[in-house]
């Protein structure tokens, strides 16, 4: 999108240059209000450097000639090409994106570029119909399986790696995008072969653990993702390859996972974890915020262990590493007391303490010592120095960012 903001900072010193074309042309006009926003309308007259615009809403404004932009014609309102705008400036782009939204027409293109606005609702424009469509090139119109698709056939072509990059804020749909790219890819590649559902599956465990509720997105992705797609010389999928690049406000939560565990783990491996609900871990509850609206956290555990299962996590590797979660929410409710003065800091024995050393396998006392103590070098021997807290707080903080 920066390269779509262009605009006529640089003619407005030419004379009245943008003036004269939107005169001769007879065009309609954007003119920048006050307060920032674009509105459409007519040049009534112009005097110096001041214009007399009226709105499309009757209004009529006296605003600086450097304040406009010409407008694009009718006939081109709601081209699902940017590139054919006569004028390429802010205005008329935004005005473009929004028109063709208001139709549920999502999708927009700048020549190369799939330009998405999240619709945040369901739209019928996915599904096998739709992907065959473009698959048999019967629709050409801007749309997600169309870029997946042009990828693809620019890789058999050329016998080159493609590169499908998403980028948005917060909120603005790439994970939703990832998951139809990687559906498209998986009905070319594999057809009806298992491999491209178990592909498709691993969405489920990405969300589960690196996905969290913000303030401004339910299902928030807390670190990059970059996915690779193998295929071999005859555009079968042969593999996939996922990395991750990598104090919570009120109404945020941590990890989709922690929540997902707490509410879904069936009886016999909360007994074995010793499971509490998320209310009373405080690396969860700190927020006031347990639940995300619309979303059942038990039913989404099933799924992830669903989908576990199509990748062929064996069970035992699955509880191992509900275990290892159940530690981490276990040492978050571990409290320490200060002794002399703020001298130093010990562990109090309770529960916590109990529960989180069992899950990682080792002494209750280790790893009390672990937890208020830190290893200083004297020579050739390691010595243990009991922890200020001060320092116990630094560490405590950097290990809460990287985990939770």
């Amino acid at each position: 999108m920066g390269l779509l903001r262009v605009q006529y900072q640089g003619e407005k010193n030419q004379g009245g240059m943008i003036i004269s074309v939107i005169l001769s042309r007879r065009l309609s006009v954007w003119c920048r209000l006050p307060n920032g926003k674009w509105d459409l309308g007519k040049i009534e007259e112009t005097l110096g450097d001041e214009a007399t615009i009226s709105l499309l809403s009757g209004t009529v404004v006296k605003v600086s000639t450097a304040e406009l932009l010409p407008a694009n014609p009718d006939i081109l309102e709601g081209v699902d090409d940017l590139m054919q705008l006569s004028y390429l400036n802010e205005p008329s782009v935004l005005h473009n994106i929004k028109h063709r939204y208001a139709q549920d027409l999502i999708y927009s293109k700048a020549g190369p570029v799939l330009i998405a606005v999240n619709p945040f609702k369901e739209i019928p424009i996915y599904g096998n119909e739709i992907l065959t469509s473009y698959k048999q090139n019967a629709k050409d119109s801007p749309h997600v399986y169309a870029i997946a698709d042009a990828a693809y056939n620019e890789m058999m072509r050329d016998e080159k790696n493609q590169s499908i990059i998403l980028s948005g804020e917060s909120g603005a749909g790439k994970t939703e995008t990832a998951k139809y790219v990687m559906q498209y890819l998986a009905s070319l590649g594999c057809g009806n072969d298992s491999m491209g559902y178990e592909i498709l599956q691993t969405n489920f465990i990405l969300q589960a653990f690196g996905n969290a509720k913000t303030s401004r997105n339910n299902n928030s992705s807390r670190f990059g993702k970059l996915i690779e797609i193998h295929f071999n010389a005859s555009g079968k999928i042969h593999g996939a390859k996922i990395q991750t690049l990598v104090q919570l406000a009120n109404d945020e939560r941590s990890y989709h996972i922690f929540y997902q565990l707490c509410a879904g783990a069936p009886s016999t491996l909360r007994d074995r974890l010793n499971l509490r609900m998320a209310s009373e871990y405080k690396y969860l509850n700190q927020s006031e915020c347990l639940v995300v609206d619309g979303v059942d956290d038990g039913m989404e555990f099933h799924k992830l262990v669903d989908a576990l299962d199509v990748v062929q996590i064996c069970k035992e590797d699955q509880e191992q590493a509900f275990a290892m979660l159940a530690a981490v929410l276990w040492l978050g409710n571990i409290s320490f007391q200060v002794i002399d003065n703020e001298n130093h800091v010990e562990v109090f024995t309770n529960e916590a303490v109990e529960n989180a050393a069992r899950l990682i396998n080792c002494r209750a006392q280790d790893l009390m010592l672990a937890l208020s103590t830190h290893k200083i070098q004297a020579g050739n021997d390691f010595i243990a120095k009991k922890l200020t807290m001060q320092k116990k707080r630094c560490i405590g903080k950097v290990y809460l960012y990287q985990v939770v």
